[in-house]
């Protein structure tokens, strides 16, 4: 898993600020978590769930699921490249795009469905919640009146 100073320097390499050997200063990596926690904020605010926790530190693993490693890198960048000095190219816009669907698509919230009345309770849960029948109610009531009538019923079938 990836930490957040993982994160901040992979961002700030998009935006062509950081090279691969020159550290950052302790201000600056405050500065890119702050606007880490506050992006990833932002996305839950949006209904974009992904599980993030706000981190503190620079090794801090940022808890989201792997798919949105990405989206949240190019996103980054883009966000703190005008606080750095950074260049936003083509192919890092296209990034952040594709990133974001990704994000939207991994946050979505799962939605609860119901069950249809006319659905088999199953074998094996008789007195479970007090269901005692193998069907639901109304489909017990319509075979009981089937199996009391006394006279015959011709079915026929129309096209």
């Amino acid at each position: 898993m990836a930490t957040s100073g993982d994160i901040i320097q992979t961002a700030l390499k998009r935006v062509l600020v950081q090279a691969s050997d020159a550290p950052l200063e302790p201000d600056e990596y405050q500065d890119a978590l702050d606007s880490l926690n506050d992006l990833m904020a932002a996305y839950e605010a949006d209904g974009i769930r992904l599980g993030y926790t706000p981190v503190d530190n620079v090794e801090d693993e940022v808890t989201v699921p792997p798919g949105a490693r990405r989206g949240i890198i190019a996103n980054l960048a883009i966000e703190i490249s005008a606080d750095y000095g950074g260049n936003i190219t083509a192919a890092l816009s296209r990034q952040a795009s594709e990133g974001m669907q990704t994000l939207r698509k991994l946050g979505q919230p799962t939605i609860r469905s119901t069950l249809p009345d006319s659905l088999p309770v199953g074998s094996g849960n008789e007195g479970f919640y007090g269901n005692t029948s193998q069907y639901y109610s109304e489909v017990s009531t319509a075979l009981l009146t089937l199996s009391g009538n006394a006279l015959e019923t011709v079915f026929t079938a129309t096209d």
